[in-house]
């Protein structure tokens, strides 16, 4: 349903009938997977060379310096080591699997197009209908002008002086402790340790 002043290309149109829950397939990016594990055991290893607890808040400004490259050394734990030559062999074999197999494309190419057009348009807003399960675009100029409306109306909702998060967990907790044994400790741990 096109609510927005856009119109819809034929490619555009197909690609928003998929529905918008459609995942389209993509050939598999081995270069950034493998960028991403090397990085990942980086960070295992920084871990353990300097042995800190995570930091307790985000540092409130972002350092000037350049970010360093440098690795700690293999052979200071045997367990990461095993870890990574392991997860690597583990790794090599799927990319080889991968490169034998032909990627099954799931959309044509001018729809992958129509997705990245779409994306990049910041004059809409696509969501799902409320009901029927259709797909709805919007101009975005009147889409935020309908949330503010909604939102303002004080009827349904209301401002307030402070966010009630933190008088909600403690509520919450003492109800928890008030559970058998078993039951708190399940839900106390479903019970966020920082709310937002």
């Amino acid at each position: 349903m096109n609510l927005s002043d856009y119109t819809l290309s034929k490619h555009e149109e197909d690609v928003l009938q998929n529905s918008l829950k459609f995942c389209p397939s993509r050939p598999l990016d081995q270069v950034g997977l493998c960028h991403d594990f090397s990085d990942f055991v980086r960070r295992i290893r920084l871990k353990e060379y300097f042995n800190e607890d995570p930091p307790s808040q985000a540092p409130t400004s972002l350092p000037t310096h350049k970010r360093s490259e440098w690795t700690p050394p293999e052979g200071r734990n045997y367990y990461i080591d095993k870890f990574a030559k392991t997860a690597r062999s583990h790794l090599d074999s799927f990319l080889s699997e991968q490169s034998k197999q032909k990627t099954n494309v799931n959309i044509p190419s001018a729809q992958t197009q129509a997705i990245k057009k779409l994306r990049r348009n910041t004059d809409i807003v696509i969501r799902p209908a409320d009901k029927g399960g259709a797909t709805t675009i919007l101009n975005t100029a009147d889409y935020i002008k309908e949330a503010e409306q909604q939102l303002s109306n004080c009827h349904f909702y209301k401002l307030l002086q402070d966010d009630p998060s933190g008088s909600f967990q403690s509520k919450v907790g003492t109800l928890c402790n008030q559970l058998s044994e078993n039951g708190a400790t399940t839900v106390k741990e479903l019970i966020p340790g920082t709310p937002d």
